[in-house]
């Protein structure tokens, strides 16, 4: 039964507006229901909206009630000899939609309706699409449904009043069934009628000629075709003539200009810093304006803002959606409201009057996947697996085992017509793209629907697992930063595989695969605890599994993470057991580096001696192999111990090794550590010249490859710098930032650098006194540490031109 309203509407619409081109026919409701619906009990009130609905395509006048009669169907005459628009087409002549017609200047007639609620924000958006129409004749604002489209394009009419002299007019196609009645739609619009012997659009060129008149297409993706032919036909004609149509799919017009009306702005997620309140964003401004609707008294503290902000980061800034949740604050708190968004299909839902369209999350999405093909339907359900974007590769394995891009470039495309899917060019040329995570929802309801879940979300899983097989090598390689980008773009894709491992037989050999291959980004990003999370779950599912070389690298990598989480006991267990499978299976190489962290470990629970015994153990295995990848940890690790135990003259000839392997052949990250612990030994040899070059470069990679951990580490040295220079308050200042960014990892500052950094903390505490430090370390906590950095080499860039000690940046108070 859902469907029937929209067939018989769909019907009655397209009768009634023949009636209309009869002109001059009095029928009576009796005789237009039979018509209309023969043989069908329908109420009265259904012939009622489709008289409505009619109206607001071809003005009030069209269709006049007759008392006791019925209807008179009528259009208004024109003279068949003008060549423009009638010169009394003001404001109350042949307007389907304004009665009252919004304020304007006088000079020109429109039927732009005053607005029914306030315009918030897109003040952006209005400014490139006013640039558009100064060059362009068509200008197409395109999106999914309810992103407010028609609001735009009614602000950009209402802005170009004063352009327009000769008429700023609006229509509304979302009731046209019929194709064909575009061009009456418009007639009826600026007062012009068809003409016996003279076609509608013959007639409508001719009062267009040479009039600067604007435009609006309301509505035009059912009869995108047809309102296309028009537009052009009527550009042809006149150079001076402007539209604007708003369409979830471009209209393919020869000049048109097409924008993407992006959802409302939102505030960023709390993990990501942001100065701006919440109510500085469109759209925490539009949805506390409509709760204000409901509730007029409602005035957000800061618990009702952070509530706000996260309702519409998760209803992705669509005005529709957000208006429907206000609606809902009759009924429902904010809270409420917002712990029911995970079902937002049966939350988000209005009921709407008779003749308007459905104003439902879902009908909006809906109504563009019907009107897809079966094979563009099918992929359109696949991208419900993935979570934050996709690449064109990853979409054609989740379609099928060897699909190849080519094939799925056309469907793909087709999405992107229909405003489904978002295109973003990526730096370095590559193209993402990204759905809303409300479609990403509806698609992923029809993939469970269709019985295509569990087989798409194991070819997700597959692929992701490859795909970071294959790119492992570029994390130890020059290509460092480029791949820790392209994980960036994949982490929620990384954590929806980790989590389908347990619903599949390869999952136990893809968890692995993952915990593998990721240790070194999840620490990058300073994350260690979740990755170290995840890890444990690969692990716990694979107790009972064979040995293999994967599985003692996963061993190893979540030993690893223990590590700098300052699990010592647990690094231990885990890099024992790993050290003893690739012992087993002969992978010497992967056996000599679980037995290095080992050392690492011991030398965190404060024994260095065993440590140093480890680490040397492990150097003496790697140095054969000739490999520069392994080589590099094992001669550092060496390095460490010596370092941590105080002993920075034995650590130096292992540090200036280890940087000059990174400089021949290592990644960025390797060389960033191996310059830091250089710099240590420079400063304890009270060589600061070189130990600033050597700490400058080092906090140049860091930002540029975005370390967390090492962005950490080249604070903690650069503490000890200044404290050498005597620079107790930046000194203060920015130990507190690098212990900020270390709780806020959830790790420990590692044994070695606790060691350098130890005396410099009590000369500090000494020189400034208890209660100064630690209100300047407190201070720089407030710090965030992508701060504290910049800091860094801003104080140590005019040293390296040779200036006097660095200034004080960060003032005293």
């Amino acid at each position: 039964m859902d469907g029937q309203p929209i067939a018989l509407g769909a019907r009655a619409f397209d009768l009634l507006i023949t009636l209309v081109e009869q002109r001059h026919r009095v029928v009576s409701k009796g005789e237009l229901m039979d018509q209309v619906w023969p043989g069908l009990v329908v109420e009265e009130n259904n012939l009622q909206v489709q008289i409505s609905a009619l109206r607001r395509v071809l003005g009030a006048q069209a269709i006049a009630t007759v008392p006791g009669r019925g209807y008179r169907f009528v259009m208004p005459e024109a003279d068949p000899s003008s060549d423009a628009l009638p010169s009394d087409a003001g404001p109350s002549a042949a307007l389907p939609l304004a009665a009252a017609p919004a304020p304007g200047p006088a000079a020109t007639p429109h039927n732009l309706l005053p607005e029914r609620s306030r315009f918030i924000g897109r003040a952006q958006e209005l400014a490139e699409c006013r640039h558009l129409l100064r060059d362009a004749q068509m200008l197409s604002l395109v999106a999914i449904g309810g992103c407010g489209k028609t609001r735009m394009a009614l602000k950009l009419a209402e802005q170009g009043l004063a352009d327009h002299p000769d008429g700023v007019w609006f229509v509304d196609l979302a009731p046209l069934q019929d194709p064909s009645r575009v061009p009456l739609a418009l007639g009826a619009a600026i007062g012009v009628v068809e003409q016996p012997g003279q076609p509608l659009i013959a007639r409508l060129a001719q009062a267009l000629a040479g009039r600067r008149v604007l435009v609006v297409l309301d509505n035009c993706e059912h009869v995108a075709a047809a309102a296309a032919a028009l537009a052009d036909t009527l550009l042809r004609a006149s150079p001076q003539l402007r539209f604007i149509a708003t369409s979830r799919v471009p209209l393919g017009l020869p000049g048109e200009r097409v924008f993407a009306l992006p959802p409302l702005g939102c505030p960023p997620p709390p993990a990501v810093a942001s100065r701006q309140r919440p109510e500085c964003y469109d759209a925490v401004r539009l949805f506390i304006d409509r709760l204000q609707w409901s509730l007029p008294d409602f005035r957000p503290d800061g618990y009702d803002s952070a509530l706000a902000a996260d309702i519409c980061r998760r209803l992705d800034g669509i005005p529709l959606a957000l208006e429907l949740a206000a609606a809902r604050a009759r009924v429902l708190s904010l809270q409420e409201i917002h712990a029911r968004l995970g079902d937002r299909f049966r939350l988000l839902k209005l009921a709407a009057p008779a003749q308007q369209r459905p104003q439902t999350l879902r009908s909006i999405i809906q109504w563009s996947y019907d009107q897809l093909t079966p094979q563009v339907q099918q992929l359109f359900r696949c991208l419900g697996v993935f979570a934050g974007g996709f690449t064109l590769p990853s979409l054609a394995a989740v379609v099928g085992e060897g699909i190849d891009e080519f094939e799925v470039l056309d469907e793909l495309a087709a999405l992107v017509d229909q405003s489904l899917v978002v295109v973003h060019q990526r730096p370095g040329g590559g193209s993402r793209y990204d759905l809303l995570e409300t479609v990403r929802l509806f698609a992923q309801d029809q993939l469970q629907l269709a019985g295509e879940w569990a087989a798409v979300r194991t070819r997700h899983l597959l692929y992701m697992a490859g795909w970071v097989r294959a790119g492992f090598p570029r994390l130890q390689g020059s290509d460092q930063r480029a791949w820790l980008l392209q994980l960036d773009d994949e982490r929620e894709n990384l954590l929806l595989a980790h989590d389908w491992c347990s619903q599949v037989p390869q999952g136990v050999a893809c968890g692995l695969e993952l915990t593998a291959c990721l240790q070194g980004y999840w620490r990058s990003r300073g994350i260690a605890e979740l990755g170290y999370r995840v890890a444990q779950e690969a692990l716990q599912r694979a107790v009972d599994g064979p040995p293999s070389p994967t599985y003692a690298e996963a061993l190893f990598a979540a030993g690893d993470m223990a590590y700098f989480l300052g699990l010592y006991q647990d690094t231990q267990i885990l890099l024992e057991r790993s050290r003893a499978m690739a012992h087993a299976l002969g992978e010497r190489r992967q056996q000599a580096l679980s037995q290095l962290m080992l050392g690492m470990a011991h030398l965190g629970d404060g024994d260095g001696d065993t440590a140093l015994g480890h680490c040397q153990a492990a150097l003496a295995l790697i140095r054969p192999l000739g490999e520069p990848g392994a080589l590099h940890p094992a001669v550092m690790g060496v390095g460490v111990v010596h370092m941590a135990l105080r002993q920075l003259p034995a650590a130096a000839p292992y540090f200036d090794e280890a940087l000059a392997l990174t400089r021949a052949q290592g990644s960025p990250s390797q060389r960033c550590v191996s310059l830091v612990n250089c710099a240590w030994v420079d400063i304890d040899r009270d060589a600061l010249a070189t130990a600033r070059d050597r700490l400058l470069e080092a906090a140049e990679i860091a930002d540029d490859i975005r370390h967390e951990s090492l962005g950490q580490m080249v604070v903690d040295t650069f503490v000890g710098w200044a404290a050498a220079q005597g620079q107790w308050e930046q000194a203060a200042r920015l130990y507190g930032a690098a212990q900020a960014s270390i709780d806020a990892m959830h790790q420990r500052r590692q044994p070695a650098i606790a060691a350098m950094v130890g005396p410099h903390l009590a000369r500090l505490r000494e020189a400034l006194g208890a209660t100064t430090f630690d209100r300047l370390q407190a201070a720089g906590r407030e710090m965030p540490l992508q701060a504290a950095v910049t800091t860094v080499r801003a104080c140590l860039l005019p040293w390296r031109a040779g200036a006097e000690p660095a200034p004080q940046l960060l003032p005293s108070g």
